[in-house]
């Protein structure tokens, strides 16, 4: 699982005068068909070899390009394919590898520059939230990533002096009163651990889970901006397993904020578009955005696919014909034009959200949101 830590990292690399490779690979339909995935590795490093022997390249760079042809190859050997994606970054000169497994997959590519190129790991990464659960009892709390599904735990905080008793031996005033005491000044010290965690660990949002007589008394206790980012408070059962229920309730959390943020998203694009604001509607007007570099944020129906046709000169898109209309210069086929203008879209620093539930969306493929009005089409 892919850390904010590792992302900071990897946008930090920089080769010093020493190209990174940038290599992204689709995980075959197949896990075990290790020879087409071999093969289709060994196509797009083959892309780089010649820089690997060029004498105009500085012998520093061509060494370090070698190295990172045969790390690539040699950890081909040894990965474990997943659905999705595979990322490598590799900088051999400057002692750099890096290898990130990504949930969706990306179209086959290899990049050779002074940095990462990193946006279409960021692209995919931008589709699922990196959620920070935290769970309260009578003195302990425990804080939990949920990211891709996978649930770790981070942090535990215990105040062994509320531990020692339980709630119901603290019927004298006296005592009852300490206790609420020292469960204040826990629940107050475990939100300043979370707010610390907010600062390192790049959450998105926040779950509150546990006893539900003790959830408004950790909210109470949440700084303002932190206490912004609940999406969901949730019930934990003390005699379920606390970690499956855990990621159990986090994934629902998640699923059912996914499907609002899309509805919201769809909305606000009709809403633009209904006051003659910057935005367009249809799977062809938003290829001629596509290609005018106009696209902010594009919205595509789930697994939409479209066969269409693509100038590799000047990036036009359309649904047929042979030549094009800006340049004149033969088109090539597209199997999937849809593909092609969601990747296009994320090169050109654009974003892209796949829209899996029923919207008004639902029947024109697509949708964007414009920087600029649209020129006329050619």
């Amino acid at each position: 699982m892919l850390t904010g830590e590792d992302i900071r990292r990897i946008l930090q690399v920089r080769g010093d005068g020493v190209p990174v490779v940038s290599l992204y690979a689709q995980s075959p339909a197949n896990p075990h068909n290790e020879r087409e995935m071999h093969s289709r590795v060994d196509s797009l490093l083959s892309e780089i070899r010649p820089i690997a022997t060029d004498e105009s390249v500085g012998r520093e760079a061509r060494l370090s390009i070698r190295s990172d042809i045969e790390h690539i190859l040699d950890h081909m050997t040894r990965h474990e394919w997943r659905p999705g994606s595979m990322a490598i970054f590799s900088c051999s000169g400057r002692q750099i590898f890096e290898e990130v497994d990504l949930p969706d997959p990306v179209r086959d590519r290899i990049v050779l520059d002074t940095t990462p190129w990193t946006r279409p790991m960021l692209a995919v990464l931008a589709q699922y939230h990196r959620m920070c659960m935290v769970t309260v009892d009578y003195g302990e709390a425990t804080v939990w990533e949920l990211y891709q599904d996978e649930l770790r735990e981070l942090h535990q905080h215990r105040d062994q002096k509320l531990r020692k008793q339980s709630p119901s031996s603290t019927r004298h005033d006296e005592l009852r009163d300490k206790a609420a005491e020292y469960s204040k000044k826990h629940l107050r010290e475990a939100a300043e651990s979370v707010g610390r965690l907010f600062d390192t660990e790049a959450f998105d949002l926040l779950a509150v889970g546990g006893r539900p007589h003790e959830i408004p008394h950790f909210l109470d206790v949440l700084p303002n901006d932190l206490r912004q980012r609940v999406i969901a408070t949730f019930t934990v059962d003390p005699d379920e397993p606390a970690p499956a229920q855990i990621r159990e309730r986090g994934i629902e959390i998640l699923e059912k904020h996914a499907a609002d943020e899309q509805r919201q998203r769809v909305a606000e694009l009709f809403d633009t578009l209904g006051s003659g604001g910057r935005a367009t509607l249809g799977l062809e007007s938003c290829l001629w955005a596509c290609a005018a570099v106009a696209i902010d944020r594009l919205l595509v129906e789930y697994q939409a696919e479209a066969p269409g046709v693509v100038c590799d000169f000047d990036g036009w898109m359309g649904l047929g014909g042979t030549e094009c209309p800006v340049c004149g210069r033969p088109v090539r086929a597209a199997a999937d034009i849809v593909d092609e203008m969601v990747e296009s879209v994320i090169d050109g620093g654009g974003s892209v959200t796949q829209v899996k539930v029923e919207t008004d969306l639902r029947g024109h493929l697509a949708g964007a949101t414009l920087h600029f009005p649209l020129p006329p089409e050619p």
